[in-house]
């Protein structure tokens, strides 16, 4: 049923048909070739239902295919290409959102649309949603976006180049970063609030030391989607480092923050906080602890 509160005089109604195409206001069976309904009109007043007055028809719906790059920062800027069918070659009938953001349309063919993405706060993902008029919504099982800042541009940085070695990192809140490249041996990274996520590639993410606070968050890989690759953090220093007050040197330590880490394949050893009496060497099972936190 299609509610519009418009009309109350029901000869103004006469006449309605046309094609509606919008996921989850069509057939719900994506199978169906068209599929009328009732279109009903409601007022304070009055209302008026005219049976089977409006036809969706998936035979003129648009269909996105495939969405590339599948992310792209929150500065906008990312030129996305947005392939399917039945689109538009009008380039002024053509509507690109992306979680409400308008992506500028700049070509378009009955297969194709080229847009560049507007600025989005905060990270989100989202689908693309295209709007053609006379047309409607196009299907978007395949239309998913990633708004989010990755580590390796200098966009992320306010410009500058990222974070090189000995310095200082600092992801606050509201920020969500995907590491999408290792990293040179940082002086510290302080997740300070925000969100570092490693993205599914072969990364090491290297430090002095890591502190993790106040509802900050490490993710490597999700309970849903548990990561495929390999993820490395290392630590490094050596037997003068300055050690971090409560945390000591070469630290991952977390306070009030997460340390959400899931693999496709999971150890049994239990992990706890310690502080040994000698440097550890490779391969070697015999060190002897100070003490246990």
């Amino acid at each position: 049923m299609v509610k519009w509160p418009l009309m109350t005089d029901s000869n103004q109604l006469k006449g309605v048909s046309g094609h509606l195409f919008s996921p989850g206001k069509g057939p719900r069976d994506t199978n169906t070739s068209s599929q009328s309904c009732n279109v009903s009109v409601v007022n304070e007043n009055n209302s008026v239902q005219l049976n089977e007055a409006f036809t969706y028809s998936s035979a003129l719906t648009p269909t996105i295919s495939d969405v590339t790059p599948k992310r792209g920062g929150t500065a906008g800027g990312t030129r996305l290409t947005i392939t399917g069918s039945k689109f538009s070659t009008n380039i002024s009938a053509i509507t690109v959102t992306i979680a409400q953001s308008a992506c500028d349309v700049q070509s378009a063919n009955a297969t194709q649309i080229v847009c560049r993405t507007s600025a989005h706060s905060p990270s989100q993902r989202a689908k693309v949603t295209v709007y053609i008029e006379g047309q409607g919504i196009a299907k978007m099982d395949n239309a998913d976006f990633f708004y989010i800042d990755v580590w390796s541009s200098k966009y992320t940085w306010g410009g500058e180049s990222p974070p090189d070695e000995g310095s200082l990192a600092v992801i606050t809140t509201g920020q969500t970063i995907l590491l999408d490249t290792s990293t040179p041996v940082l002086k510290m990274l302080l997740i300070q609030g925000g969100t570092l996520v490693f993205d599914e590639a072969d990364i090491e993410l290297q430090s002095e030391n890591i502190l993790i606070t106040d509802g900050g968050s490490l993710q490597i890989g999700t309970e849903d989607a548990p990561f495929q690759h390999k993820a490395i953090i290392t630590l490094h220093g050596h037997l003068r480092s300055l050690e971090l007050p409560l945390y000591g040197a070469k630290t991952l330590a977390v306070r009030q923050g997460t340390l959400d880490l899931h693999a496709t394949t999971y150890s049994t050893a239990l992990y706890s906080l310690t502080v040994l009496n000698t440097t550890v060497i490779s391969n070697n099972v015999n060190n002897t602890i100070i003490k246990a936190k």
